[in-house]
Formats: structure tokens, C-alpha cells, sequence
């Protein structure tokens, strides 16, 4: 069964314009220019670049390694401010 020609072309992706409004992008024989952007008098562009979808990459042990030496320069100096704060505290009379 052969299935009758229309006059309309199918195409897989909407033109920039329909995909910003979510609307059906219907594109003549001429390929030119979509009807809605033909009507509109838009320039039709099919440049828009389609987001991976689906989760993100897990992240590997190899990619958390450069943090790794900056967290323990900055542990001496939280050390060191717990202790001053202490010390700062326990020289206050907490019963005046």
C-alpha cells in the first residue's frame, strides 16, 4: 500500500521560530521556509541545537582529585579559628 503524496514535506525537527512557541512546524514542498514563518514573513531557520537529554555523567574519583589539596590547605586554618575562637569565649566571665 502506497500511501497518497501530500503536499506537505515531514520533517523531524521544528524551525527555531515554531520550537520557541511549541507549535507543529509545517514545511511546504519548497522546503524553503515553514508555513507559519511564510506567513508571518520570519526567516526560518533549522539551526537550533537540540540539549542532550537524560540523566548527567556520574562524576569519577579522577575528577575530584584537583580538590583534594585545597581542602587540606584550608583545614589548618579552620583548626587554627575553632581554637582561637575558644579561647576568645572561655576568656569571657559567662556568669557577670
Amino acid at each position: 500500500m502506497d500511501k497518497p503524496k501530500s503536499a506537505r514535506a515531514y520533517n523531524k525537527k521544528a524551525c527555531n521560530y515554531c520550537s520557541s512557541l511549541k507549535r507543529k512546524c509545517v514545511v511546504g514542498l519548497s522546503r524553503q521556509s515553514c508555513e507559519r514563518c511564510a506567513n508571518l514573513r520570519k526567516k526560518c531557520d533549522f539551526t537550533r541545537i537540540d540539549r542532550k537529554r537524560g540523566p548527567k555523567p556520574k562524576r569519577t574519583i579522577t575528577s575530584q582529585i584537583p580538590a583534594e589539596p585545597k581542602i587540606t590547605s584550608i583545614t589548618p586554618q579552620l583548626l587554627d579559628e575553632f581554637l582561637n575562637k575558644d579561647q576568645k569565649l572561655s576568656g569571657k566571665c559567662t556568669n557577670c
